[in-house]
């Protein structure tokens, strides 16, 4: 069987709409891509593994719905403190903000909680969310199969230099069109590109 790893984050959410407002939501882009993964999986060869961790705080109810789902967590690890907090609020013209980029503690909680990288050896394939470029260089660097990363605007912001440098060591990067901006001030889509 081969194994698809997804590295990532997972947080506790807080999602705003002009509808209302809903909090303690299981989020995090290693979450998404993990579901989406494993539900593709369904029916061939392919296992698909979380490598994330998370805070005491995080709901085990939710890891064992994920296992539930196909989605294997024995290499999601728990952690002193709290789990990661995200707030993102959207709007009536399609429009995100994502506040918690600007809050210290999404930062520290970034830092305690990075993916452990440890040994990928089985791994067919891994898919990595966005993290720090240090972090995504280590996994990079230990993989023996394609990466496939994704970022977002608060890494590319902070680190754009230092990500469009890992670039040729990827897989497939697949930023959104906002990371791309930001990364690549001034061109259109097929410039960028």
């Amino acid at each position: 069987m081969r194994t698809l790893l997804v590295a990532g984050y997972l947080s506790i959410d807080t999602i705003a709409t002009p509808a209302g407002r809903e909090g303690g939501v299981p989020g995090g882009a290693a979450l998404y891509a993990a579901l989406a993964a494993a539900r593709l999986a369904r029916g061939t060869d392919l296992r698909v593994a979380l490598l994330a961790a998370v805070g005491e705080d995080y709901p085990q109810d939710w890891l064992t719905a994920l296992s539930g789902l196909g989605v294997g967590v024995e290499r999601v690890e728990r952690r002193a403190g709290p789990t990661r907090r995200a707030r993102l609020e959207h709007d009536n013209e399609g429009g995100r903000r994502s506040s918690h980029y600007a809050q210290a503690q999404f930062w520290e909680r970034t830092a305690a909680l990075t993916p452990p990288v440890g040994d990928l050896s089985g791994a067919s394939g891994i898919v990595a969310g966005p993290m720090p470029v240090a972090v995504l260089s280590d996994l990079v660097d230990r993989a023996t199969c394609p990466v496939i990363a994704d970022t977002s605007e608060a890494v590319a912001s902070r680190e754009g230099h230092a990500l469009t440098a890992l670039l040729p060591r990827l897989g497939v990067f697949a930023p959104s069109r906002e990371e791309t901006r930001v990364l690549l001030p001034g061109l259109d889509d097929d410039a960028a590109l």
